[in-house]
């Protein structure tokens, strides 16, 4: 038998709505672990590096360094991806195609700018062959996802924080009717994903220390050392994971049930 949907959605004299309905448990539930998901991000905006500039004109600026803890670092990922990683188009003087370039902007990336130009990758192109494009070096990718975090990350994890704080002030401490508009239903959303990805990261840690192989840039483990997903099977009711898969199964489930309502 098919479950019921959890959100429904319903036309009125306010226009377009998103309700639902849960228990007491459930909003005790939701509020807490949001709340969590909001304190890690609180903290790591307020360990933010602020220079002379930025105590002058008041731009806030972010972290240089990404998190080392892991749940945290789900949250605010690098800008970038990992030294070596090839391209996803060669540019016009790598191909020998000419042009002007100005096709790369807003498509590529900071990466890609700062690689290629004025290094002689272009030479080959008199022979008819590409060159090879592995991308920027470690030392490259590091100084642009450092730069890109302390100019972009304090607005991204404000956005958080204030999905977080509208999903809390939409829920009814002893549970009951949800009536959300089309703005809170986005708030949740990407709050509720927020709490997956925390949780998630939790969930999936294996118990064996990772190697040195699997550590990153700043000796984190990188994603994707540990088991592949989220185990499907409840686990003991005695055990410490049994709270956080609860917790990230039925924040899935919302998710799931909100987008289904948002899309009909």
């Amino acid at each position: 038998m098919e479950r019921q949907r959890r959100f429904a959605r319903k036309s009125g004299l306010r226009g377009v709505r998103f309700k639902a309905r849960i228990e007491p448990g459930e909003a005790m539930l939701v509020k807490e672990v949001v709340a969590e998901v909001m304190q890690l991000l609180r903290t790591r905006l307020e360990a933010g590096e602020q220079d002379e500039l930025a105590k002058i004109t008041g731009i806030r600026s972010g972290n240089s360094e990404a998190p080392e803890y892991p749940p945290l670092a789900r949250l605010v990922p690098d800008f970038l991806p990992p030294a070596g990683t090839p391209r996803a188009r060669p540019r016009p003087e790598d191909s020998g195609e000419g042009g002007s370039g100005e096709g790369d902007l807003g498509e590529g990336t900071a990466a890609d700018d700062g690689a290629g130009a004025g290094s002689g990758d272009g030479a080959s192109a008199g022979d008819g062959t590409a060159p090879e494009n592995s991308g920027p070096d470690a030392a490259e990718v590091d100084r642009e996802n450092a730069a890109m975090r302390m100019l972009h990350e304090p607005e991204i994890v404000e956005s958080k924080l204030i999905a977080g704080e509208t999903l809390i002030r939409s829920v009814p401490s002893r549970g009951g009717s949800i009536s959300l508009n089309e703005e809170q239903a986005l708030a949740w959303l990407q709050s509720l994903n927020d709490v997956r990805l925390v949780l998630g990261e939790l969930l999936i840690r294996a118990a064996d220390a990772p190697g040195a192989a699997d550590l990153g840039s700043n000796g984190a483990p990188r994603p994707g050392w540990y088991r592949a997903a989220v185990p499907e099977e409840m686990p003991a009711e005695d055990s410490k994971e049994f709270m956080p898969w609860q917790a990230y199964h039925w924040c899935a489930m919302m998710q799931e049930d909100l987008i289904e309502a948002m899309s009909s």
